[in-house]
């Protein structure tokens, strides 16, 4: 399991594994993106606050992005085990998954950020795109690694991908700056 003690603080390195420049137009070149799946649960509320931080002295936007269960999974649901595969083990190079997306929801993401005093600009759905960019990752990994490791990473890529456009799965985007 990957999980720590919920009053502890995360690691740094978890930090800047979890942040990196997003892809945006020049203009919104102090735009930062953080993919909060790879933050554990537990941490949430620190790494939130230290975007609050951060946020005072850089004045910049940040993206972040997060996986929750579609509305209708519940932790009784005979979907629930199918949705936490891709969550259970992940072996890619692009840094560690969390348990994070089967605990998280968009509600109390919101109530995250406002108890820290961050304005949320936009709230987007963006599962589609997501689960495409995953479907291309996929392919990517089948064909240059074409090994056991590239196969069964592609399978759990393509497996979250289908739960993505299905809509067991939700990805989010949030938009956020400080409020002041």
């Amino acid at each position: 399991m990957r999980s720590s003690a919920p009053g502890s603080r995360p690691p740094q390195e978890l930090i800047e594994l979890s942040q990196r420049r997003s892809i945006l137009p020049e203009h919104v070149s102090s735009t930062l993106f953080y993919d909060l799946d790879l933050v554990c649960y537990g941490h949430l509320k620190s790494v939130i606050h230290d975007l609050r931080r951060s946020q005072i002295k850089t004045n910049s936007i940040k993206i972040l992005e997060f996986t929750t269960l579609g509305l209708h999974v519940s932790y009784l649901s005979s979907l629930y085990p199918a949705c936490a595969v891709p969550f259970l083990e992940d072996e890619s190079k692009s840094g560690k998954r969390t348990l994070t997306p089967l605990h998280l929801s968009l509600r109390h993401m919101i109530e995250l950020l406002s108890d820290a005093a961050i304005e949320i600009r936009s709230v987007c759905d963006v599962s589609l795109m997501h689960a495409e960019e995953l479907r291309r990752r996929s392919r990517h990994q089948m064909v240059k690694r074409g090994t056991k490791y590239g196969q069964k990473g592609g399978v759990l890529l393509t497996w979250e991908a289908a739960l993505l456009t299905d809509g067991h799965l939700v990805r989010w985007r949030l938009c956020c700056t400080c409020s002041r």
